[in-house]
């Protein structure tokens, strides 16, 4: 399996209580089609049970800056996992053989 940092995020309160912001600079990977503000993707937590979770991308529509967040499973997520503000988080994009 090959993978790469897509980014990797101190958590802030609102990431932990609402939606997780995305580093801008990580945008772009995610590839949000055009003409669409959101696209929903598939994580798989690669720290433990190996279980898949389906996040939601979005962007802002009526503004230059998108200021993409995580929503849909990213709370249910926080809250099995028991994350809080000041835990780090690291999102790699892993491509598999064939």
């Amino acid at each position: 399996m090959d993978q790469s940092l897509i980014f990797m995020k101190v958590l802030s309160k609102t990431d932990v209580e609402h939606r997780m912001a995305i580093p801008m600079e990580s945008f772009a990977v995610f590839g949000i089609p055009q003409g669409k503000h959101s696209q929903n993707f598939d994580f798989l937590d690669m720290i433990s049970t190996g279980r898949s979770w389906s996040f939601r991308c979005s962007k802002r529509t009526n503004n230059s800056h998108p200021k993409p967040v995580l929503t849909s499973d990213w709370i249910k997520y926080v809250k099995e996992k028991c994350l809080k503000e000041g835990d780090q988080v690291n999102f790699f994009y892993v491509k598999k053989d064939g």
